[in-house]
């Protein structure tokens, strides 16, 4: 497993903070995880509702759809545990690996397993990880302890998104219906809602699909960021990540360094033979017997000595220069490895730029060809009598063998202890009276000891109280057991009672309406002058309505309210009309539901106006 292809930055995160990331990573590779669950859902939802429909079960059909989510669900893992590492899989590779991928857990996930709550979490431990089973009931008791709880929620959130998905979608069907319709549409859902007829079991078994379609791949992506992120907590990836570039940074910036330590070393050794040699060749071109030969070996080792000398000095300084280089270079990449390590606070980073991509059958090849080993080894795990000096040290492996002079490495390690995301630090203020810090502390023990006693005491009055109301359950309970015989016969007989037998019919006569007067705008002005204000407006407004159904041809039913007159009223032929039945609407509208009454020459004029509209005799 290459950490360092990770397209994520690791950091320790909170449960929640760890779904939101694997949300990310569903929305970032949409497109690579519908397409193959478009490909492999859709056609088994056709399939499954039309062997419904031919048996009669298509109930059936929507349960199975339902309880083969687990399958479903290794179609998003599949994409984001290799889109993680920088390697999308194409639709054809994922489809391909949803048809054998993880087959030997298929059984447990589609029979004991299916409700469980942290369903998403245990999925990357047992078909990432690729352990027997007694590893991956150690691995799940690892990683799913601390969150199974946030686990559970994150089930029932999405359960409950869904549903309110599909009632979204029911009453989004609805509100196309038109307003007077609707009660004969809400009439035939509910008759519908009691016959099941098949073409609703269908609809809804749609619904339901589309509602999983949408959230379960971000559930799928929660529960793999929950593992991502217990997998960084326990196994420090994000501190091993960081150590790997501070090894290949040290690596590049060391060689320049190394190199002139080298040269530094060969000059060292290089320059006093040389400068001996020399010295020896201008003293043997003195002249014979010229100068004793005491001299002339005086002379000669003098030379030699300083010439060795100045080259231990030369060597020595190069070396002292080449070793803070060395140190400077080992600091600079550690203060930007912890520089890197703080600032990484983006959930998801870009993908890194993808190589000419190789034909479609390499790739599918390649996915089988890796598809053996797992692509999230997992660390062994030792046991309770296991000491932790058994198991093999891997630093070796990762880091290189160990050097003497370590003191770079203590530096960038000690500065990548000191990143607050490692070691996170809660400054909490906290609010003290004067008189409380100025107290010796002999008083604050007795103060204490008081606090103490008056713990004991609450503590033995709200036990009291819970006696008292376990006390108060037992007599309700006991007064019902005791009345049993009063209210049980309402259960047994249904709560409602029969109804009567029908008595005698009786036929009566429905009240008619009275017949307008022959003179309509006398008899609205007289009404009007006698301070029967509303009993006029009324005349008024019934004489209107009788006029415009005559007028346009139109049969009202009883009781027809003010809208339903409008309506009829558009079929009026001349706008005149239309606007003056109109307003002797609004005003007996604002009579007779908002108390306000027109003047006294705003009346006269509407009167005169329909009397002239709708041709009423004076």
């Amino acid at each position: 497993m290459k950490l360092e292809a990770l397209t994520v930055a690791l950091r320790p995160r909170t449960a929640w903070e760890a779904c939101e990331l694997g949300m990310a990573l569903v929305r970032r590779n949409a497109g690579a995880i519908w397409k193959p669950w478009l490909l492999v859902t859709l056609p088994l939802l056709v399939l499954l509702n039309a062997a419904g429909w031919a048996l009669d079960l298509l109930w059936l059909s929507g349960l199975l759809m339902w309880w083969l989510k687990p399958w479903f669900d290794r179609i998003p893992l599949y994409v984001i545990s290799r889109a993680v590492f920088g390697e999308t899989p194409t639709p054809r590779q994922t489809v391909r690996a949803a048809l054998r991928w993880g087959g030997r857990w298929w059984l447990p996930y589609l029979t004991w397993r299916r409700l469980g709550p942290a369903r998403p979490l245990y999925l990357p431990v047992d078909l990432l990880e690729g352990g027997d089973s007694g590893e991956a009931r150690q691995r799940r008791a690892a990683l799913g302890a601390p969150v199974y709880g946030v686990c559970s929620l994150l089930t029932l959130v999405c359960a409950n998104f869904e549903l309110v998905m599909i009632l979204g979608l029911v009453f989004a069907g609805i509100m196309f219906v038109p307003f007077d319709y609707l009660p004969d549409t809400f009439k035939s859902l509910w008759d519908a809602f009691l016959e099941q007829p098949h073409w609703m079991n269908a609809l809804f078994n749609a619904l339901a699909w589309i509602a999983a379609s949408l959230i379960e791949p971000f559930y799928v992506g929660a529960g793999f960021g929950l593992y991502l992120n217990r997998r960084t907590e326990i196994e420090g990836w994000d501190i091993e990540i960081v150590f790997r570039r501070l090894r290949a940074r040290l690596s590049a910036a060391a060689a320049p360094a190394l190199l002139a330590l080298c040269v530094g070393v060969g000059l060292g050794a290089w320059l006093p033979q040389a400068m001996a040699q020399s010295g020896a060749d201008r003293s043997a071109q003195f002249e014979g017997g010229d100068a004793p030969a005491a001299d002339r070996e005086t002379d000669q080792a003098r030379i030699e000595r300083q010439a060795r000398e100045r080259g231990e000095a030369i060597a020595a300084q190069m070396r002292r220069d080449a070793e803070a280089a060395a140190r400077d270079a080992a600091g600079a990449v550690s203060e930007d490895a912890t520089g890197e390590q703080a600032a990484t606070e983006e959930a998801v980073s870009e993908e890194p730029a993808s190589e000419e991509p190789a034909s479609e059958e390499a790739q599918d090849d390649a996915a089988y060809e890796e598809e053996d080993a797992p692509s999230f080894p997992s660390v062994p795990i030792r046991g309770p009598g296991e000491k932790a000096a058994d198991q093999p040290s891997t630093l070796d492996g990762l880091y290189g063998p160990a050097r003497s002079d370590d003191r770079s490495l203590r530096n960038a390690v000690e500065q990548a202890m000191k990143d607050p995301t490692v070691a996170p630090k809660q400054k909490q203020t906290v609010w003290k009276s004067r008189a409380e810090a100025d107290k010796p502390k002999t008083e604050r023990r007795r103060d204490s000891r008081d606090f103490d006693g008056f713990k004991g005491l609450s503590g033995g009055l709200a036990t009291g109280l819970e006696l008292a109301l376990w006390g108060v359950v037992a007599l309700v309970v006991g007064a019902l057991l005791f009345s049993m015989g009063r209210w049980l016969g309402w259960f047994r007989g249904g709560a409602f009672e029969e109804e009567p037998a029908p008595g005698e019919l009786r036929n009566a006569a429905l009240a008619e309406p009275e017949p307008l007067p022959d003179d309509i705008p006398t008899a609205i002005r007289r009404l009007w002058q006698g301070g029967r204000a509303r009993d006029a407006l009324a005349l008024m407004y019934r004489a209107a309505v009788e006029s415009m159904a005559q007028r346009a041809q139109v049969t009202l039913v009883p009781g027809a309210t003010e809208a339903q007159c409008l309506r009829a009223s558009r079929k009026l032929p001349l706008a005149e009309d239309r606007d003056a039945f109109a307003r002797a609407v609004r005003v007996w509208q604002y009579a007779a539901y908002a108390q306000t009454l027109p003047g006294g020459d705003d009346f006269d004029d509407l009167v005169a106006l329909l009397s002239r509209r709708f041709g009423w005799a004076a």
